[in-house]
């Protein structure tokens, strides 16, 4: 009877597939886990469909699928329907990844290089621009949005970024791309030009 029970137990483990996901680690560049790191991964866009989410009213992309390293930089993500995905990873104090992966993938060691938080100011003739948005993308994405003084807070772009993009509905959208070579000491200040009614 054992026997007949252990054999049963064996079919049934073999006819239940196990949970496809999405596994890695998140380590710093000099191979150190790095823990409570989110890890999300989200639908792949366009960029037409990445233009028009950071014009709308919620620049910020909705995540399919969403976890957080273990104490050994460890993550494990349900994969979701799509066959091919945005895998994107953040830590305090680090610069942003992100990279494309396919469902069930094993992504391997994702190496997060440090950056520390600069302020930047958005200004018009000199006077400060109260509620852009600023998002910042390259290796992932920062959007920071600015208080009444202009000023805002972003992890170091010259680390990771390789442009910038302001909006305020008021001023004409400024699109900055840059080259992290020459720049490595960038200002994050961005000056805005005034917009011309159309009627």
């Amino acid at each position: 009877m054992r026997k007949v029970f252990i054999v049963l137990a064996l079919l049934l483990a073999a006819a239940v597939p196990s949970t496809a996901a999405i596994t890695g680690y998140v380590m710093s560049a000099d191979g150190q886990p790095i823990a409570a790191a989110k890890v999300e991964v989200c639908s792949l866009e366009t960029f037409e469909a990445a233009r028009g989410r950071l014009l709308s009213s919620s620049p910020e992309r909705v995540a399919l699928k969403t976890a957080e390293t273990d104490s050994k930089g460890k993550f494990t993500l349900e994969s979701p329907k799509d066959p091919v995905v945005q895998l994107r990873v953040s830590a305090k104090g680090y610069a942003p990844e992100s990279m494309r992966v396919e469902r069930d993938e094993e992504a391997g060691a994702v190496a997060l290089q440090p950056a520390q938080v600069k302020s930047g100011r958005i200004t018009v003739n000199g006077k400060p621009v109260a509620g852009a948005k600023v998002i910042w993308s390259g290796t992932g994405e920062a959007i920071a949005t600015t208080d009444a003084e202009g000023r805002y807070s972003a992890l170091d772009p010259a680390k990771w970024a390789s442009g910038v993009t302001v909006i305020h509905p008021d001023y004409v959208v400024l699109d900055d791309s840059l080259n992290r070579v020459l720049s490595p000491n960038m200002s994050l200040d961005r000056t805005l030009t005034a917009g011309t009614p159309l009627s």
